[in-house]
């Protein structure tokens, strides 16, 4: 069975250099505008950013005439699809695709604006989308050579992973391309499946903001209490964001039983409960990324992947790869490292800078037949 292993690296909160025009967001207002979340400039109070939810296919817009010279507009799906073969003759589908982040439109601005005054105050306005300092996929990250070959799908993003942490990258691409390497045993299904909206399952992308604290905030927590805690529910198994979801769901019950007893003390200023509540979520982020490992294993539900061949792998530009296969998640540090650890300080003071993530969705629509090749298309129904 191959192993994915997630590094632990104990997270540093302390202040990094960011280019000076580049924005910065804190634990201020927010608000909800039909959907879309409107969050605060940490250092223009007036000003409030949107944040995108989707890239979406992009469409390739023209005006075409017919033969009486009638003029109509024409969208064009920007996917090809082309039959391709690898040196030993096997044969693959390839779909090439262009993805987009979505706007929020003119109009929509305008309206968001006016809420935003009516709400916050007469002076506040939108200035745009919020800021980017990093993408990833919302996938373990994989170590080692790819599995994939003719027993796998592949997807094949076409940008760098960064370390979203670091909130280095202020060139993030609003656009990029995608690319889906398909078995000839997984067609026509694999292109009916296009066809009715369905097709690969694309992972969620996480983006990072710049992100300023400016409440003082700390956590000390005594890691070896936490080490027993943890071990008592043992090892969580499944999709990746199901375990994700666990096992914040665990450090949260754990904080809160340890804080009893006085292994974990919270230190929070501000009286807020608000914001009081995201610095907690901030604490419990920081708890679950860096204190546990996680393991992927093959899902032996999906068809054919009943020994260590994962069923889709997902890779990008950078040579990373990126695997859908089943999540095992269990605390990172055994007993005797908990013990020499001890108790350990998280502290979030002054105007300390950080990262703040937020989730994006690829979107495909229903990919219409006149896109696929010719030889699946007469096999679809």
């Amino acid at each position: 069975m191959k192993k994915i292993i997630i590094a632990i690296i104990m997270l540093s909160m302390g202040s990094h250099a960011y280019a000076s025009s580049a924005a910065s967001l804190f634990n201020g207002d927010h608000y909800e505008f039909k959907g879309k979340m409107l969050v605060q400039d940490a250092d223009q109070p007036n000003d409030f950013y949107w944040i995108p939810e989707k890239y979406k296919l992009r469409v390739k817009s023209e005006i075409v005439r017919d033969r009486r010279g009638n003029q109509s507009l024409e969208n064009t799906q920007m996917i090809s699809h082309s039959i391709i073969q690898n040196a030993s003759g096997e044969k693959f589908s390839r779909y090439d695709l262009t993805v987009k982040m979505e706007n929020i439109g003119e109009m929509r601005k305008i309206m968001a604006q006016s809420a935003l005054r009516r709400k916050h105050n007469p002076r506040a306005r939108l200035v745009g989308r919020i800021p980017l300092c990093g993408i990833a996929t919302g996938v373990p990250k994989s170590i080692g050579t790819s599995t994939a070959g003719v027993e796998a799908i592949q997807v094949i993003f076409g940008f760098t992973e960064d370390g979203l942490e670091n909130c280095s990258n202020f060139n993030v691409p609003k656009s990029f391309p995608i690319s889906i390497i398909v078995p000839e045993r997984f067609e026509p299904a694999f292109a009916q499946s296009l066809v009715n909206g369905v097709g690969a399952m694309m992972p969620t992308l996480k983006l990072a903001h710049p992100y300023k604290y400016k409440d003082k905030a700390s956590l000390s927590i005594n890691v070896e209490k936490m080490y027993k805690f943890i071990n008592k529910s043992g090892s969580l198994t499944g999709t990746y964001k199901m375990v994700s979801a666990g096992v914040k769901a665990n450090v949260r019950k754990m904080i809160r039983t340890l804080a009893y007893t006085g292994s974990v003390v919270f230190d929070i200023q501000n009286p807020d409960p608000k914001v009081r509540a995201h610095l907690e979520k901030t604490f419990i982020d920081i708890i679950s990324k860096n204190f546990f490992a996680y393991t992927a294993k093959p899902d032996l539900t999906m068809p054919g992947n009943n020994d260590s061949t994962t069923p889709v792998t997902f890779s990008n530009q950078g040579g990373n790869g990126n695997s859908a296969a089943m999540v095992e998640a269990k605390f990172a540090f055994g007993k005797d490292e908990a013990q020499e650890m001890g108790t350990i300080n998280f502290s979030l003071e002054n105007v300390n800078y950080g990262a703040m993530e937020s989730h994006s969705t690829i979107v495909i629509p229903p990919i219409a037949k006149e896109r696929i090749h010719g030889d699946i298309r007469e096999q679809l129904r």
